[in-house]
């Protein structure tokens, strides 16, 4: 995106801008804390000896930070995932973040059109409405 990396340098905002590794072009970055969030989020979970970093998008990454600094709420606005063939391996990764996230009584909101964590009710049709 034309201008994005222009952005990153000034921070007008001046807020804390999560990158694999700090970076000294970009004032506000910060080296994502991917050990800590998955010594936070998987400590118990091993696929045979190495331990599991589930992260298929931005949105997971994202996710993991929000559980690591306690985030009180949530809210997802862009994040469909809706596409059966771009994004179809990403939304299991990013419905089972929004669930731990949820575990860890972290409010969670969409808009009402989201289609994540969305389908018809099993044994029924009704999702929501009616409840």
């Amino acid at each position: 995106m034309r201008g994005h990396f222009d952005w990153l340098k000034k921070n007008e905002w001046d807020i804390p801008i999560y990158m694999q590794y700090w970076h000294e072009l970009v004032p506000k970055s910060l080296s994502y804390p991917l050990h800590e969030v998955v010594d936070l989020v998987f400590p118990n979970f091993r696929r045979g000896d190495a331990k599991v970093k589930y992260f298929t998008s931005t949105f997971a990454y994202m996710m993991g930070i929000a559980v690591l600094e306690n985030f009180e709420r949530v809210e997802i606005y862009g994040f469909e995932m809706a596409d059966n063939e771009e994004w179809v391996h990403q939304k299991a990764c990013s419905e089972f973040w929004i669930g731990y996230a949820m575990g860890k009584d972290i409010e969670v909101y969409t808009p009402p059109n989201c289609q994540i964590l969305f389908s018809a009710l099993y044994g029924g049709s009704e999702q929501g409405a009616g409840w």
